[in-house]
Parts: C-alpha cells; structure tokens; sequence
C-alpha cells in the first residue's frame, strides 16, 4: 500500500524493461475516472478526490498490438482524518472555562490536534489533546469561531469549528436630583443603562443603603458627602456585569466634627470658651442659653 495525502495528485510511471517495443499504455486508476491512454510510459498526475484504497492497472501493448497477460497493478489508498468536535455548551459566560470534546476519527489516538479559539490567545497543538478546556474573556457579548484542526501521520489534516457565544452582560446607569425644588437636594432617582439582556439588578447607594429592585429606583442620603453607586446585573444565563462609579453623589451641606469649651472662670460674670470643627461649613451659629446668642462667619 502507498498512503499518500488526501486530494493530493499521484504520477505513475512504468518501470518494467520490455522486450518488445511499446507502442502505448493504457492506465486505469481505479477510482472511476476515464482511462488515460499515453504514449510515454509516464501519466499526467492524477488526484483521487475521496478516500478509500484503489487497485490501480496498467496494461502495456506493443507495436503488433500484443499486450501484458495480467495488467499490473498498484494499490493507492488516501488517508482521509475526520474533525469533529462538541462543546459541552454553545454559549458561556465571560471568564468561566468551556469544556470542548473532540470525537474525531479514524484513530483518536494518531492524530495531532490543533485547537484554535480566535481570541487571539495561543492555540494548543497535542498528539494527546482529545479534549481542551478554555475560558473567553470579554468586555461585551462576543461570538467567537472555535476550530479544531486534526492532522494524521501521513500529514493529511482536516478541520471542523463551533460557534460559541461569551456573553458579557453590561451594567450601566444615570443618576439625578429627584427633589429638584429644594436647594440641597439628598433625594436621586437612578435610570438603567445597561444592556437589554439585563434581568436582575443589585444597587448599593455608597451610604449603607441597598436596592435589589429594577430600575428606576430612588435613595434619599441623610447627611452631606460624596458617594460612591455601583450596579451588579445578570442576564437570564446568570452571567454577571458591574460599575461603580466613585463619587458620583455630591450632596451639599455642613457637617459638625465635634466641639469643645474652656472655663476660664469660676464667678459671675462666668466666661467660657467653646470652639466647633465642621466640614463644607461657613456660619456657625450658637446658642447659649442665656439670651447672647450669635453666629460667626467663617472665612
């Protein structure tokens, strides 16, 4: 047997020393294709386009017409690997690994198996690698065209592929002032802005306060401050997507740190000092009890 590559073409050629001068030969390559009839003892090259073992003859036949009892005969098989593959799932979620099962044929265990995933990560290339497992990484939902390339010991090779969705679910949102009458408002009003796959949503106001409602949803902040909001999403495959923005609450106003006095004195008139630390603050206004209140300006 002669293994060549699939759909590769092969030259014969007669290498019998005749006693007799040959007038022509006359080739049939055994696959079903018109005889070919030479006058050299070489063929053009022929291509066997499938697979299978073929008895090729060659039939000799001199000037008075006189040809070979028994036509010779080569045997010319074409090795033909088949790829084939499945995904243990045709879509998977950004960073989770996907098992992929290879089931190709003749002889899993002759074949080099050559994986590439189009993601621009490198492609395994193993005698041994019948199955792969690889995670996708991605910033939005993504197809990618996962190919596996089997090649025999012949060097015949032959490819198949899988589309695969990575889903990547994006979170997104816009916040304002919902009590928009009052001068320093704390009340914000949060619209979606993610992507329309989103079916659940997980708010977290920066304050302490936390939402698992769907948009719009509202939170009113007590004291002055900056606040951080995020927003965590999934879609209907559980693939999860999430922001945070820092800072993105300002709510205006002061905030008192602390106070202290002094008593610098034990009779009337009792003289005593008090001084305050505040945040964001310009007036500080006392009250001491006594009717004297005031406020003081900081500049």
């Amino acid at each position: 047997n002669d293994p060549i590559l699939g759909n590769l073409a092969v030259t014969f050629t007669d290498t019998v020393n005749h006693p007799s001068q040959i007038d022509y030969w006359v080739w049939n390559y055994g696959d079903g294709s018109p005889i070919d009839t030479t006058y050299i003892p070489v063929t053009q090259p022929h291509t066997y386009a499938t697979c299978n073992t073929f008895a090729a003859t060659l039939t000799a036949v001199n000037l008075m017409g006189c040809k070979n009892q028994s036509p010779a005969v080569t045997l010319i098989t074409t090795t033909c690997p088949t790829a084939s593959f499945v995904p243990l799932s045709t879509s998977v979620c950004s960073g989770d690994p996907l098992t992929f099962i290879s089931n190709s044929s003749p002889n899993p265990n002759n074949l080099t198996y050559t994986w590439d995933w189009c993601d621009s990560t490198a492609m395994i290339v193993d005698t041994s690698a019948t199955s792969a497992i690889h995670p996708f990484n991605v910033d939005t939902t993504t197809d990618f065209r996962v190919t596996l390339t089997v090649t025999d010991e012949n060097g015949c090779r032959d490819t198949t592929s899988w589309l695969i969705t990575v889903e990547q679910p994006l979170a997104d949102f816009v916040g304002f002032a919902a009590d928009i009458d009052t001068t320093c408002p704390n009340t914000f009003q949060f619209e979606d802005a993610s992507s329309s796959d989103v079916i659940k949503w997980s708010w977290t106001f920066g304050d302490g306060n936390t939402s698992n409602l769907p948009p719009p949803v509202q939170n009113t902040y007590v004291l002055p401050g900056s606040y951080d909001v995020c927003l965590t999403v999934w879609n209907a495959d559980s693939c999860k997507g999430d922001t945070c923005m820092e800072d993105y609450i300002q709510i205006r106003g002061p905030i008192l740190i602390d106070t202290f006095m002094i008593d610098t004195g034990t009779c009337s008139p009792y003289p005593v000092l008090f001084s305050a630390t505040g945040y964001n603050t310009e007036i500080f206004t006392w009250f001491f009890g006594d009717g004297g209140d005031t406020s003081i300006t900081v500049n």
